[in-house]
């Protein structure tokens, strides 16, 4: 969950967000601003839904 203030406390603990921002690290960055959502397990198995496409 970002918002206005999350770059400052990215900041605020010790890290570089343009650098964790530029190595693809978000989860990182989030973690450091203590605004990562970290969901859990849903019980689903939306992650096996495969969809092929056949254009005519």
């Amino acid at each position: 969950m970002v918002d206005a203030g999350t770059a400052a406390r990215i900041a605020q603990a010790g890290q570089d967000a343009g650098a964790l921002l530029g190595n693809n690290d978000s989860y990182a960055a989030l973690e450091a601003a203590c605004d990562l959502l970290t969901t859990g397990a849903t019980g689903t198995n939306v992650a096996d839904v495969q969809v092929l496409l056949i254009r005519p």
